[in-house]
């Protein structure tokens, strides 16, 4: 499997694009998985962005998932407990306070295929500018696409069939 962490490009904030360079890296079937919600506010634990045991308030976040043996992993660059891991291991991680704290706060899920996810993102990171500055220094590689479609992605919504939450991810990675 060509998915050496060290051969993949990486550039933190930039997740939807680190993502893009893992599917294509991985050999195994994958695909990319946008968590939000409809606030754009979901709560995340153990990320690089967070002090550790501590969390971090993601408008979104991108990770992929790889299919090997049957069982699905996660690839999260930005997951203080590894990457990849089992999926069943990366939500507890990532979303222990599901249920207990305000539902304002919880992921909703997006799976795309990865083939599809590769052909057709466009970000020109306009999303990552105020004004003339960069909220984050932008990769050295060239903007993905053509224009600009991550916020496609991005959007739940309850009535979107192709939105999950925690247990539909659970169930539909499950068989």
């Amino acid at each position: 499997m060509a998915d050496d962490p060290a051969t993949i490009p990486y550039q933190p904030y930039y997740c939807e694009e680190n993502v893009w360079h893992l599917c294509r890296h991985l050999d195994a079937p994958r695909a990319a998985v946008f968590v939000s919600n409809p606030d754009q506010r979901v709560v995340v634990f153990g990320q690089r962005a967070g002090a550790p045991r501590r969390y971090v308030v993601w408008d979104y976040h991108v990770v992929a998932l790889a299919a090997r043996g049957g069982a699905w992993r996660v690839h999260d660059p930005d997951c203080l407990a590894g990457s990849p891991l089992p999926l069943a291991r990366w939500l507890d991680v990532s979303f222990p306070h599901v249920g207990r704290v305000d539902p304002a706060f919880d992921p909703c899920f997006r799976v795309v295929d990865g083939a599809a996810y590769i052909r057709d993102l466009c970000t020109d990171r306009r999303h990552m500018r105020e004004g003339d500055a960069w909220r984050a220094p932008p990769p050295p590689w060239p903007a993905i696409g053509d224009g600009f479609n991550l916020f496609d992605y991005v959007a739940m919504s309850a009535d979107d069939p192709d939105v999950l939450d925690l247990d539909g991810l659970r169930r539909r990675c499950s068989g």
